[in-house]
């Protein structure tokens, strides 16, 4: 894996390794959560699950008032009534 800094600070590289990385300890944790932990695994996973559900509000909140507004267009309205002829 690279670790080159981008001139905003940032490591290139490191991000795409996240979903490779959640795809392999993902059944490991839910096995283990689920099998092993038994009553108390699925209580966490259900905290987890919970936690992320009511923290999916208040995110797309933020992220609808931290983008800017696209500008208005103008509408075309038709005049009158749609026309029935062929």
């Amino acid at each position: 894996m690279t670790y080159a800094v981008t001139r905003h600070g940032g490591l290139r590289g490191g991000l795409p390794a996240g979903v490779p990385v959640a795809r392999m300890l993902g059944p490991l944790v839910l096995t283990t959560l689920i099998v092993a932990w038994e009553p108390p695994g699925r209580l966490v996973l259900g905290a987890l699950f919970l936690g992320a559900g009511a923290a999916m509000g208040p995110a797309v909140r933020w992220a609808g008032s931290s983008r800017p507004t696209a500008p208005a267009r103008a509408s075309v309205r038709p005049s009158g009534p749609p026309s029935t002829a062929r």
